[in-house]
């Protein structure tokens, strides 16, 4: 579920999620469940993640503070949004049936 900017796109229709900063960028795209978008000064967001076996924390690429991500959404008109957010908290909750997940927020 992707949460649409009021004015900005509505219904997405594609996602692009790409990991910064760790030598070669890692193609977060298939691993979010939920991003949340705010059209502020200055903009925020939070991406949640699915993170099987830990990924994302554990193995492969670490999310860590300050990481950037740059987010690509288009909708069902074609309008693209695109923007570089840093990881500014991580949170890695436990809810039963969920799996692991984490939570990063750039606000």
């Amino acid at each position: 579920t992707v949460t649409p900017i009021s004015g900005v796109f509505t219904e997405a229709v594609n996602v692009l999620l790409i990991l910064k900063d760790h030598g070669a960028d890692v193609d977060l795209s298939s691993s979010w469940n939920v991003i949340e978008l705010e059209d502020a000064v200055p903009q925020s967001i939070k991406v949640t993640l699915t993170s099987p076996f830990g990924e994302f924390s554990t193995r492969g690429a670490k999310i860590q503070k300050f990481d950037r991500i740059y987010l690509q959404v288009t909708d069902i008109r074609g309008n693209v949004f695109k923007d570089v957010f840093h990881v500014r908290k991580i949170k890695r909750p436990r809810k039963g049936g969920k799996g692991k997940q984490m939570i990063l927020n750039d606000f």
